[in-house]
């Protein structure tokens, strides 16, 4: 939905405010969202900001949410990783560090955690889209964590 900045998405004091952490490069700036409940299909996934991207012919679609704790952000990663191998995903080794890489049938998802804070990428069509994105992502959250 619009106005996803408006929608608690402010930082503290000194600290950006989260939907500025998504890279820049290759953003659709006027993508950004916020997706209230059971996003991408999983129960529980709540308040997710989105951005889509684009270079050259590869998409894909960046996220990120906020937890209240390191702990939930983790909790919440591997209820998305089991998802997403519930539905056919299959990792792939050797990825990133830190982010893990999974593939079906030509689509990709990335999947991380920095401090509270989950991440990743969703849907791309290439490899090195999501593996960019993600990577830009989590530099962009070590920093702000």
């Amino acid at each position: 939905r619009k106005g996803a900045e408006a929608a608690g998405a402010k930082g503290d004091a000194g600290q950006p405010k989260d939907t500025d952490l998504f890279p820049a490069q290759g953003q659709d700036s006027g993508s950004l969202r916020l997706l209230a409940s059971d996003v991408f299909g999983v129960q529980g996934l709540t308040n997710v900001y989105t951005m889509s991207y684009k270079a050259g012919q590869a998409e894909a679609t960046g996220f990120l949410t906020r937890r209240k704790s390191a702990a939930e952000a983790q909790e919440l990663a591997g209820a998305y990783l089991r998802f997403l191998a519930d539905n056919g995903y299959k990792e792939l080794a050797g990825a990133l560090p830190g982010v893990k890489l999974l593939e079906m049938d030509g689509s990709f998802e990335a999947v991380g955690v920095a401090g509270a804070l989950f991440f990743g990428v969703h849907d791309a069509t290439s490899k090195d889209m999501a593996a960019e994105l993600a990577t830009q992502l989590a530099k962009n959250l070590e920093k702000a964590k």
